[in-house]
């Protein structure tokens, strides 16, 4: 016993593979990409039920956000029981999900138009909504006046002076105006070209 070497046996215990099936989710969230099939076809678009939720979550995938390209039959695009990637772009309060091909690269998954990061936006209270569509698109020749002014930001091409004429409203027209600039919608600039 004393002096010899004994060989002990071990058992090497591996972890089981989570065979668990992944977790359900509950709502979609807008801006989200997911997988989906289409279940039905119409003239306007194609109905599709997103995959991976507790309950079926079905949405519409307008003609218009088939494709970038004008499409006229959604048929030519998009068959029945195809798996498909959506992104979610808006939610109604009625419950109904609109939904996009086109903004979600087919093969990969990726979001080819991604929201504009939060973190941009943080504190940023004095923005209009004209700023908001510089933000996001920065490269819109009215968002550098001056690379181009009036020319759509073409280099090369001379700025002209624009030159307003003034109008004539009908007394109907005015009320309409004084409205509008009251509400916001139309700028006072409008108004003292009308003669207000």
């Amino acid at each position: 016993m004393f002096g010899q070497s004994h060989r002990v046996n071990t058992l090497q215990l591996h972890p089981i593979p989570d065979r668990s099936p992944p977790a359900l989710l509950e709502d979609p969230v807008v801006g989200s990409i997911y997988e989906a099939r289409i279940n039905n076809l119409t003239n306007f678009g194609a109905f599709a039920t997103l995959e991976g939720f507790r309950r079926k979550v079905e949405g519409l995938v307008h003609i218009s956000q088939l494709r970038n390209e004008r499409v006229n039959v959604v048929a030519d695009v998009v068959q029945r029981n195809q798996k498909v990637k959506v992104k979610v772009l808006k939610l109604d309060p009625a419950g109904k999900i609109s939904l996009s091909m086109k903004e979600v690269d087919q093969q990969t998954g990726e979001d080819l138009n991604p929201p504009l990061p939060a973190q941009a936006l943080r504190g940023r209270d004095d923005l209009m909504p004209d700023d908001m569509a510089v933000l996001m698109n920065p490269e819109a020749p009215w968002a550098n006046p001056e690379e181009g002014g009036s020319s759509g930001g073409r280099p090369g091409i001379a700025r002209e002076p624009v030159k307003r004429s003034r109008v004539r409203l009908s007394t109907p027209e005015r009320w309409e105006l004084r409205q509008m600039m009251g509400g916001g919608v139309a700028w006072e600039s409008i108004g003292s070209g009308a003669g207000l």
